[in-house]
């Protein structure tokens, strides 16, 4: 990410060009191959980016404990409260 200011779509190197000659054991083989048509290549890219944020609201550091509650699609580790017959989108004390 300090390179790109971004995460890379993949970490092999390479263009187009190298991706053509299909010569996956090169030192640049021109990105990840999808198998279905086209490559990856080493461009910032805002999906590897996000899923790399969704991961790292795990673990944001070497030192720090596994948070597996940090999963925003995952159960939440409360409880949600019983809404009743009470609609309104945030209760009036928090």
């Amino acid at each position: 990410a300090d390179t790109y200011n971004a995460i890379p779509a993949s970490v092999l190197g390479g263009n187009k060009q190298a991706w053509r000659k299909n010569e996956h054991g090169r030192q640049f083989p021109g990105g990840s191959d999808t198998g279905i048509g086209w490559s990856y290549y080493r461009y910032p890219h805002i999906a590897s980016s996000a899923w790399l944020g969704l991961a790292l609201l795990q673990k944001p550091s070497e030192d720090s404990p596994v948070n597996h509650h940090a999963n925003p699609y995952g159960v939440p580790q409360k409880p949600l409260p019983e809404v009743g017959s009470n609609l309104q989108c945030l209760p009036s004390k928090i």
